[in-house]
């Protein structure tokens, strides 16, 4: 039929401007000519995977949309708030809700209004955990290096290089972690074991 014949026009299109990385016209044809939320979802989804030009805006690019068609067709309402509400973490929440018309009811933006609370206050919490877990470890580098800095190395007139195997001499040496003596010209990797060729543990680097 005609109806079935332009329904597979525009969905060519939408395929073709997709491809064009055209996201809101591709996603007005899904919304408004072909009236597929679903798919526009999907679309926005699988756009946002992908990390092409413009996917990390797509989502709010649909909700814009849906919020202000073309043609001067009337706001989809109901599928805005069902969008914001499944993917409250991909739309930046300020620029959603100046998209929202200014009569929209408190109560339908309730629940995503909470869901968007919690989950920055859960980033913020988690970013305060990491950065005193990187305070902490930072001091305990800091103890370890004081440690390591007060203990002397004592090389006598007999020390040999545990690489080449000749005396030390007065020539420059270096002292791995393990406190293993080698010539300077003998250090190759610093954090490989001269002797057993394995690399040593990161709380031994300093």
């Amino acid at each position: 039929s005609t109806q079935s014949t332009w329904g597979e026009f525009n969905e060519f299109r939408a395929i073709l401007l997709s491809r064009l990385h055209q996201h809101e016209q591709a996603l007005n044809i899904y919304a408004h000519k072909l009236g597929r939320y679903s798919e526009a979802v999907e679309y926005c989804k699988e756009q946002h995977s992908r990390g092409g030009a413009g996917s990390s805006d797509v989502f709010y690019v649909l909700l814009k949309v849906y919020l202000d068609p073309p043609d001067k067709d009337p706001p989809k309402l109901k599928e805005a708030l069902d969008l914001i509400a499944s993917n409250f973490v991909r739309i930046d929440p300020i620029r959603a809700l100046k998209l929202l018309p200014p009569d929209t009811e408190v109560s339908s933006v309730a629940g995503w209004l909470e869901a968007v609370l919690k989950h920055y206050s859960l980033q913020r919490r988690n970013k305060q955990v990491h950065r005193n877990l990187l305070k902490s470890q930072n001091l305990l580098t800091c103890e370890q290096y004081m440690k390591a800095r007060d203990v002397g190395i004592l090389i006598d007139e007999n020390a040999k290089c545990k690489v080449c195997n000749k005396r030390i001499g007065n020539s420059v040496f270096a002292v791995f972690p393990n406190r293993v003596i080698v010539h300077h010209a003998c250090l190759g990797d610093p954090e490989v074991d001269p002797r057993t060729q394995k690399r040593f543990p990161a709380r031994m680097m300093l």
